[in-house]
């Protein structure tokens, strides 16, 4: 009998309490090694919104299994999970030789950038224990009760702030008053005008 390489997606019913899912994975990986199938990888992606409903249910419990297995036994596999209620769909896929290189390299990648993670995160707890000595001092400089900076501070912090003396204000002019004079001096120079041309 040939077996081929399989991904299956099987999305169990998230209204059941953990165990009960549990179980549900345990009976298919138990499932595929008493047919002869050998379990590669399993992928628990946990409860998800569904985009449609599926037996009245909005939400599902995705789990992804790659496997190697013979056709006739992924049928009956089949056969089996459209017979139990806890399953609301389930997919199996053939896997080919690329996907399977695909799949190899982001695994390999999605471990690195973990490990960086890590040891990011281990270099941030290291420094931070080391700067944690002296931290307190450097934090609050004023905290020895020094009153002579404190009195210099409100000064300084103006200062900071752009704020400066306000200076006196220039005469501020009147827009309709300037127009006005401008209207009386020309009805001046349009009167002498009209007198002279009248002599």
């Amino acid at each position: 009998m040939s077996t081929n390489k399989y991904e299956m997606v099987v999305i169990i019913d998230a209204a059941l309490e953990d165990e009960a899912i549990d179980r549900e994975v345990e009976w298919i990986k138990s499932y595929l090694s008493e047919q002869g199938g050998e379990l590669e990888t399993l992928d628990l992606w946990g409860r998800r919104r569904l985009a449609y409903a599926i037996k009245k249910k909005s939400e599902g419990y995705y789990a992804v299994f790659r496997f190697t297995i013979g056709r006739d036994t992924l049928r009956g596999l089949e056969r089996e999970l459209g017979l139990r209620e806890t399953v609301l769909r389930y997919m199996a896929v053939k896997r080919s030789p690329a996907a399977d290189e695909a799949y190899a390299e982001a695994a390999i990648e999605a471990e690195l950038k973990a490990e960086q993670a890590r040891l990011r995160q281990e270099e941030a707890a290291a420094r931070e224990e080391a700067e944690g000595g002296g931290g307190e001092q450097a934090a609050d400089p004023g905290a020895d009760g020094d009153a002579d900076a404190a009195d210099e501070t409100p000064a300084a912090e103006s200062a900071a702030e752009g704020d400066e003396p306000e200076a006196a204000e220039p005469e501020s002019t009147d827009p309709s008053t300037e127009q006005n004079e401008d209207e009386g001096e020309a009805e001046k120079a349009a009167t002498s005008t009209t007198a002279e041309t009248a002599d």
